[in-house]
């Protein structure tokens, strides 16, 4: 490892290549020869409580790494579903669309990397593994996971290359000793690209009334179609997406913010505060102030 500002020395990446396995030399030489172009934004072994991943999103430069200790989920990235529990890594590189499939609340340990590249054309030098791992050789993957999160605790300067090459070994090991999931869905073309929009469009604008015929319309397709073309790719319906995501957004809420019920309904889109407190509690099994309470 060089120097706090120095580059590590060229011929790192091919040592370390060779040690990962024949063949590899050229395959890792690019990465490590970008450490310095990695930002470890955040890496952190928590718990928590509540939906995975949340409702669709994505973004434009992170790389999203989870590994799950405990709790299961359903999520989909881009075209996937994914079926993720313990000893699974959840590997959402920058721009792909991922969402929890469902806004159930469930109790998670994980840990979890986030990081970014900090100059144009080195993305490429991040493997191609995911979006779901495997990972049977936990004694080797959680102790790597783990030592990026001690170097990230112990140096957070932007200059830290000892949380770099910890994030290297760990991204050698997981191409190394995943195997990737099928995809449980296919979806192709301009289909794909219209129900990916209308999902965002409902992440955006859930707060509004709206209707099936308005955002089928949006996609250009009849509402029939749209909604059995949006419930194929996105594997849920168009109005339970909206549901999910005003839910998601007033839970947030009441558990972030000193805002009255009333106003966290508007906010998220429910016509009265008296039907938001009732379509709450059928669906939570209790109250908007009690749920607030318990998240205090």
């Amino acid at each position: 490892m060089g120097k706090a500002g120095m580059d590590p020395s060229p011929g790192l990446g091919q040592r370390i290549g060779n040690l990962m396995g024949a063949g590899n030399g050229e395959r890792w030489a690019s990465l490590v020869s970008n450490l310095r172009h990695l930002d470890v934004l955040s890496a952190k072994h928590f718990s928590y409580r509540g939906p995975l991943l949340g409702p669709p999103h994505s973004h434009p430069h992170t790389f999203h790494i989870s590994y799950v200790i405990s709790g299961r989920a359903t999520v989909r990235v881009e075209n996937s579903v994914l079926q993720i529990g313990p000893s699974d890594v959840l590997f959402v590189r920058p721009r792909q669309l991922h969402a929890s499939a469902d806004d159930r609340e469930t109790t998670f340990e994980l840990i979890e990397i986030k990081f970014a590249i900090n100059s144009p054309g080195v993305e490429q030098s991040v493997p191609e593994i995911g979006p779901d791992i495997r990972t049977p050789n936990t004694s080797a993957v959680v102790p790597a996971l783990e030592r990026v999160v001690m170097a990230r605790l112990v140096d957070l300067r932007d200059d830290n290359w000892l949380v770099r090459v910890r994030l290297a070994e760990t991204l050698m090991l997981l191409a190394k000793e995943a195997s990737l999931s099928p995809v449980a869905e296919s979806s192709v073309g301009g289909t794909t690209v219209r129900m990916h929009q209308a999902a965002e469009y409902i992440a955006v604008h859930y707060a509004e009334p709206l209707t099936i015929e308005q955002i089928a319309d949006l996609a250009g397709m009849s509402p029939n179609h749209f909604v059995t073309t949006f419930g194929r790719s996105m594997g849920i319906s168009p109005m339970e997406m909206v549901i999910q995501m005003r839910m998601y957004h007033a839970k947030e809420m009441l558990r972030t913010s000193d805002l009255a019920v009333s106003q966290i309904a508007e906010a998220c889109g429910f016509h009265s505060p008296q039907y938001f407190t009732r379509f709450f509690t059928r669906r939570e099994h209790r109250a908007p102030r009690e749920y607030r309470a318990d998240h205090r």
